[in-house]
């Protein structure tokens, strides 16, 4: 369920006035990449700071709780207490609580202030659904606020049981999280015409069941590498050794049918830039045609006359979801051709765009355009799971 309205929002809360003074639990997303204790990216940071800057406001004690990274055990290269610095930097004073019970007493202080808490997946209680953890955490404060939407399809504790040892009317939706199912709702129940989606990257499995969903609702689909060498397989088109989904190939052929049948136009590229013997192999700059892929040839990114259709297709949409990235993001040789699509979707002011997937974010930070492709989404499998009308365990608990 996308509609915005659905949920109990942070902004009624502060209406109704309740939020003056109180302790606030801050499920947020603060899982940036670092590199030697260094924040490689801080675009997640910079996404909760309005969320924060409107609990001071209320005088609010503030316990921001987050994971960074997939660490089944405790890893100083993970640890939260390396965002303090940047918090610093931008005009915060956050104090570090290396356990939730050393926040208890902390917390309870009438003094208003921002406490950091571990990285809660360094606790075995945030995966394994422990019921006393989850308690630990709730008992922390008085309201709980889910500014997470990058974790809204997990069954962490905090994003699944936490919530719920909150009265109803104690807890809510942040305004980041607001924000991404306003986004959503707008581009699938009120596009802009024509409305196109651009469909690239690996996870074939997750991306198929994405563009069925899509073709409900779209004008034209862009495919791109690696999800297109799976269409073109089921064709009997050439794909080298490129990645293909074998088991997907009847649902290949029937979202090929229903494209057809609906008038909506399904583009495949008709040439590439490729990498020999696999995606990590020696990249070759020189074009190939599609249908001279040769085996050991492995199509990594769309050539020179894909990209001028496909950009004139982006250029006079109406509305654009971008979901998957043609390229690497480790080597920026090879995202020459995604960074002409996504200058193309920049410099289009007047349609309604969506950015979502972990790398085409940041190959579009790597390009400076985060100011100005439109809305950069801070959630990867959250996107597709509310796109595609999956369980999403962590909005349940805000149904108003």
């Amino acid at each position: 369920m996308l509609i915005p309205t659905a949920y109990r929002s942070l902004e009624s809360l502060i209406q109704n006035q309740r939020l003056a003074h109180q302790r606030v639990f801050l499920r947020a997303d603060l899982n940036v990449p670092t590199a030697n204790g260094v924040i490689q990216s801080d675009y997640r940071l910079k996404a909760l700071l309005p969320t924060l800057e409107l609990l001071l406001k209320q005088q609010a004690t503030i316990i921001i709780a987050t994971h960074i990274g997939r660490p089944t055990s405790p890893d100083p290269c993970l640890s939260t207490a390396q965002l303090i610095p940047w918090f610093a930097q931008h005009g915060y004073t956050v104090t570090f609580a290396a356990h939730p019970e050393a926040t208890r007493t902390a917390s309870k202080t009438n003094k208003q202030q921002i406490i950091m808490l571990e990285n809660l997946r360094f606790f075995p209680g945030e995966k394994n659904g422990d019921p006393f953890f989850a308690r630990q955490l709730a008992d922390l404060a008085d309201y709980y606020v889910c500014d997470s939407f990058a974790t809204l399809h997990r069954n962490d504790s905090s994003i699944a049981q936490v919530p719920y040892l909150f009265a109803a009317d104690h807890r809510c939706i942040g305004l980041l999280v607001s924000k991404e199912l306003t986004e959503l709702y707008n581009l699938m129940h009120k596009p802009k015409r024509p409305f196109v989606v651009l469909l690239g990257g690996g996870k074939i499995a997750d991306k198929i069941p994405l563009l069925e969903r899509l073709l409900d609702t779209v004008d034209v689909v862009l495919l791109g590498p690696a999800i297109v060498f799976s269409f073109a397989h089921a064709l009997g088109l050439p794909t080298g050794s490129s990645l293909v989904d074998t088991a997907s190939q009847k649902l290949c052929l029937a979202l090929i049918e229903k494209a057809r049948s609906r008038n909506i136009k399904l583009l495949f590229p008709s040439d590439y830039y490729a990498t020999y013997d696999s995606f990590t192999g020696p990249f070759e700059p020189m074009p190939i045609k599609a249908e001279q892929l040769q085996p050991g040839m492995v199509g990594i990114t769309i050539g020179p006359d894909t990209i001028d259709q496909y950009r004139k297709v982006l250029a006079s949409a109406g509305s654009i979801l971008i979901n998957g990235l043609m390229g690497d993001v480790n080597r920026p040789t090879t995202l020459l051709s995604s960074g002409t699509l996504f200058k193309a979707v920049a410099h289009n002011t007047t349609a309604v765009r969506i950015v979502g997937g972990g790398d085409s974010v940041a190959a579009v930070e790597q390009l400076g355009l985060q100011t100005t492709i439109g809305h950069i989404s801070t959630g990867g499998g959250s996107l597709l799971a509310l796109l595609t009308n999956q369980p999403v365990p962590g909005l349940q608990p805000f149904v108003d």
